[in-house]
């Protein structure tokens, strides 16, 4: 099973999800708090979250806008 490196700033929560694991479910599985009233369905907005790409010495890795499973319309 392929896995991938997930961190989530500014807490430091970090870890390994499973390949095509949405973020709120990552988020989850890892402890990572982030607000969502409705559950994670994307009708309250709480749960807007910010994707940085780039080399992260800190956490050692680097990330690509390619990392990432393109979006899809709820």
């Amino acid at each position: 099973m392929t896995k991938f490196k997930i961190v989530f700033t500014p807490s430091g929560i970090q870890g390994e999800v499973a390949k095509n694991t949405d973020l709120m479910t990552a988020a989850r599985e890892l402890g990572a708090d982030i607000a969502s009233l409705c559950g994670g369905n994307g009708q309250c907005s709480r749960c807007k979250i910010q994707i940085s790409s780039g080399e992260f010495a800190k956490h050692n890795i680097t990330s690509t806008q390619n990392n990432l499973t393109p979006a899809t319309a709820t």
